[in-house]
C-alpha cells in the first residue's frame, strides 16, 4: 500500500512541477502575458519554461467568412429547368435531344432531334417556361438564359438564404 502511495506521491509532484509554468502564466494579466520576457521574468529559473500556448480559437482569433456564388445559384436553377424540360418533352412527345446547362455561362442549352419544327418547339417552351428568354440559335441548337432583373431576383434570393 505505502508503493502505491510513493508512486502516486511522486506522479503528482512531477505533474506540478510540469504544468506550473502555465499557472503562473495565465494568472498573470493579459496585458503582461503579450510580452515574452515578462513571462520568462515570471517563471523562475528551475522550472522547465515552456507553458501551454492557446490555439487561436481559444484566444479569440478565428474569424469566418462565408460568400455565396450567386453565379452558381443561376446554374443551380437553370439546371433544374434542364431537367424539368427533359420530363416535359417526354410527357409532351416534343423532339428534344438534349437539355444541359452551359457551367458558368448561366445559360441553358437545347438541342432538338433533326428536322423538328423549331417554332412549334419554341411556342409550346415558351408557354410552359416563360422565365427564360432564347439568347442564341443555331439550327436545331438553342440557348436560353433568365433576362436581366429574372437573374438579379435569383441572385438577391441565394444571398438571403
Amino acid at each position: 500500500m505505502s508503493k502505491k502511495i510513493l508512486v502516486v506521491s511522486v506522479l503528482t509532484l512531477v505533474g506540478l512541477y510540469m504544468v506550473a509554468p502555465t499557472i503562473i502564466y495565465f494568472s498573470m494579466p493579459k496585458s503582461e502575458r503579450i510580452d515574452a520576457e515578462k513571462v520568462k521574468q515570471a517563471i523562475p529559473d528551475w522550472l522547465p519554461q515552456d507553458h501551454v500556448k492557446l490555439g487561436l480559437d481559444l484566444q479569440g482569433g478565428v474569424q469566418l467568412v462565408l460568400g455565396v456564388n450567386t453565379d452558381g445559384a443561376i446554374d443551380n436553377k437553370l439546371n433544374r429547368i434542364g431537367t424539368e424540360v427533359s420530363r416535359w418533352a417526354t410527357d409532351n412527345k416534343q423532339p428534344l435531344k438534349t437539355a444541359f446547362v452551359v457551367k458558368g455561362q448561366q445559360k441553358l442549352h437545347i438541342e432538338l432531334e433533326d428536322g423538328s419544327d423549331v417554332g412549334e418547339f419554341k411556342e409550346k417552351f415558351g408557354d410552359e417556361f416563360s422565365g427564360l428568354k432564347q439568347v442564341t440559335r443555331d439550327g436545331v441548337v438553342l440557348e436560353y438564359a433568365y433576362d436581366d432583373e429574372q437573374m438579379k431576383r435569383i441572385k438577391q434570393g441565394a444571398l438571403e438564404q
